[in-house]
């Protein structure tokens, strides 16, 4: 019986493991999403400096959704509310603390994802976490 149990246990454990590469592996190493540090005050007050911002693809997006891309024009990727959709599937985008538009009109390839999970701060306790010195340490 304990042969069985623990056979069970293991199957779980890779289950587990399979589902959540599934869910959180980044798309740098063929995972579904992006983990995104945010910068500046363009999106606050919801959204401020240093928080985690996890972005899925998506199959469709539509506006008012926040949404991060590669902008050409800062070269950065950049997180900001979609504001309009042109008929060639251009997407306009606005930061929620900007009183302006952004330059860039990408198309769909640009974008990485939507808002999927918004983690306030947790982009400083990442970036403590990813220090070299600390991951030597760990």
């Amino acid at each position: 019986m304990q042969g069985r149990s623990r056979w069970l246990r293991a199957l779980g454990l890779i289950v587990l493991g399979v589902l959540t590469w599934f869910m959180f592996a980044p798309a740098a190493v063929g995972g579904p999403v992006t983990y995104l540090v945010t910068h500046g005050n363009s999106m606050e007050p919801r959204v401020v400096q240093g928080d985690l911002v996890v972005v899925r693809s998506s199959g469709r997006y539509a506006v008012g959704d926040a949404v991060a891309y590669y902008s050409d024009q800062l070269r950065v990727i950049a997180f900001h509310r979609i504001a309009a959709i042109s008929p060639e599937w251009r997407y306009t985008f606005k930061g929620d603390n900007n009183s302006w538009l952004d330059p860039d009109k990408p198309t769909v390839e640009a974008l990485f994802g939507k808002e999927w999970l918004h983690i306030p701060r947790g982009g400083i306790w990442l970036r403590r976490i990813a220090n070299p010195v600390n991951l030597g340490a760990l």
